[in-house]
């Protein structure tokens, strides 16, 4: 049953990263996390352990890899917006 646990709370941390990314998100990879969930909730209705554990930690990596790509994002932003600030003065 922890392996359930542990399936919703990915769930959870899917949908909470996705829109904390907001206009910074990659839609592609938003698209995955997505289809990620939605693979992970059908795992978990099937109750085959095996694949909630599997479709768990590829949702996992999919919800990494949409962090670092809005991190770099807001990053590039914030550094355009120095830049132009620093023209503008």
């Amino acid at each position: 049953m922890e392996i359930g646990i542990k399936a919703d709370n990915m769930v959870r941390a899917a949908r909470q990263t996705i829109e904390e990314a907001g206009p910074n998100a990659d839609l592609s990879l938003a698209d995955e996390v997505e289809k990620g969930i939605l693979q992970v909730q059908a795992a978990l209705a099937s109750g085959d352990s095996e694949e909630i554990r599997s479709r768990t930690e590829e949702l996992e990596k999919v919800i990494k890899a949409l962090y670092r790509k809005t991190q770099d994002r807001k990053r590039e932003q914030e550094q355009r917006e120095f830049a132009k600030r620093g023209v503008e003065q």
